[in-house]
């Protein structure tokens, strides 16, 4: 099974609710959406689509960043409005050392219907006995651990057919250019050792990465991030970056240089995703979409070459 893990942003969202029909075929691909926008239309639009695909998804009610941290109230009233039952929506508490476990008990009981739960431990906590006590009476479906958390601290409670491994592959630069210099690196192979190593599935940040940005910016050089796979079973990422980089200005001219290497490595692979088929159809159009669905198409594009190398 796979976790992707998005960050609730628009055109992260629109990703996952285009290819809802898609992996609602295997499932094989439970995505996990922790919402940072305070505008609920592009969040309600994917949930309802995720429903009607009967693609279960994980709603994470306390996120980390974004318009949220101030409190909560307004997913809890999301999801309490919401045609949702404990199949369909599964409710995401993120833990780490600061959590306290009553303020995050009284969260819970604040929505009203009961959900399996997923548990995203982002760092260790101390008062095992608080957590103890506070999941004792929920109906936890996963716990998706970081991979700097000591998994071992929490196994006389954690049910082993639950674990998830959250890891963060990507490669985040400084700036786009500098992915130019490493044009080609590995990604992950976790799809084929998780079972192996003791877990149920495995999750990551798709192509994004776990650091967060609110902030949008012109930028000198676009880059496109794209994941495949190796003959050797090992997923790789391919970083395409356009070549006149002096300045932010025609940004349209800029993915055209991108997307023309982009192109020529996946016809020369013969891949053939839905997302790869846009960029070809970028190209031949001579379309320029704006970089939100750029970055649309890669995380769509690699959520589905996970789906297909899991059903495989």
């Amino acid at each position: 099974m796979y976790f992707p893990y998005l960050r609730g942003k628009q055109f992260d969202l629109i990703a996952i609710r285009e290819l809802s029909s898609l992996i609602s075929e295997s499932q094989l691909v439970h995505p996990v959406i922790e919402p940072v926008r305070d505008t609920t239309s592009t969040l309600r639009l994917t949930t309802e689509q995720l429903v009607e695909d009967e693609v279960p998804f994980t709603l994470i009610v306390n996120p980390e960043y974004g318009d949220y941290t101030d409190g909560f109230d307004e997913i809890t009233d999301f999801i309490n409005e919401q045609p949702f039952n404990g199949d369909a929506c599964h409710i995401g508490l993120l833990l780490n050392g600061q959590t306290n476990f009553n303020a995050l008990s009284d969260l819970y009981d604040t929505l009203d219907s009961d959900h399996s739960i997923v548990l995203i431990y982002k760092s260790r906590f101390g008062n095992l006995d608080d957590f103890q006590d506070f999941v004792e009476d929920l109906d936890i479906a996963y716990n998706l651990f970081g991979e700097s958390v000591p998994i071992r601290r929490y196994r006389r409670i954690i049910d082993n057919q639950s674990k998830v491994i959250l890891s963060d592959p990507f490669n985040a630069q400084r700036v786009n250019a500098d992915y130019a210099e490493i044009t080609d690196e590995f990604f992950t192979d976790e799809h084929n050792f998780y079972e192996e190593d003791g877990f149920v599935g495995f999750a990551d940040y798709t192509t994004i990465g776990d650091d967060y940005s609110d902030s949008g910016f012109a930028p000198y050089a676009v880059a496109i991030h794209l994941t495949y796979k190796r003959e050797d079973d090992q997923i790789w990422i391919k970083h395409f970056v356009s070549d006149s980089n002096e300045d932010i200005s025609d940004p349209a001219g800029k993915y055209r240089e991108a997307l023309r290497k982009l192109v020529a490595f996946i016809n020369e692979e013969n891949i053939e995703t839905v997302a790869s088929n846009e960029f070809r159809e970028h190209l031949n159009t001579g379309h320029y979409p704006g970089l939100g669905s750029v970055k649309k198409l890669s995380i769509k594009h690699h959520i589905e070459l996970v789906n297909s190398i899991l059903t495989e």
